[in-house]
């Protein structure tokens, strides 16, 4: 399906929301529809944070780095976002870039 995995993980990939989906935003996150899947996903508040975040410029560590800063957390949540970048990828919804360019 994807050749992202928690083991190879790297954080200093970026990564990009597929094409052809659907973001409606909802009170307690947000609603993705793929048309193409004819699949429904409902991201939690932070997930649909994550998602948004993945637009081919921001790394993984600099998604952690915005949370920490957003959520005021005393460290990056960095393995939270991998298993988030992950499970999204599982599901069709981001894909990582083919060069990543990411500022760390």
């Amino acid at each position: 399906m994807n050749d992202v995995g928690a083991g190879e993980f790297d954080f200093d990939q970026a990564y990009v929301a597929c094409g052809g989906l659907e973001v409606t935003p909802a009170p307690d996150g947000c609603v993705v529809y793929d048309a193409a899947a004819e699949k429904v996903h409902y991201l939690n508040p932070t997930a649909g944070v994550v998602f948004e975040l993945c637009d081919g410029a921001k790394s993984a560590r600099a998604i952690g780095a915005f949370l920490k800063s957003a959520y005021e957390l005393d460290a990056e949540p960095l393995d939270s976002v991998r298993d988030c970048l992950v499970s999204l990828c599982d599901q069709g919804l981001v894909r990582p870039c083919a060069t990543s360019s990411a500022a760390p």
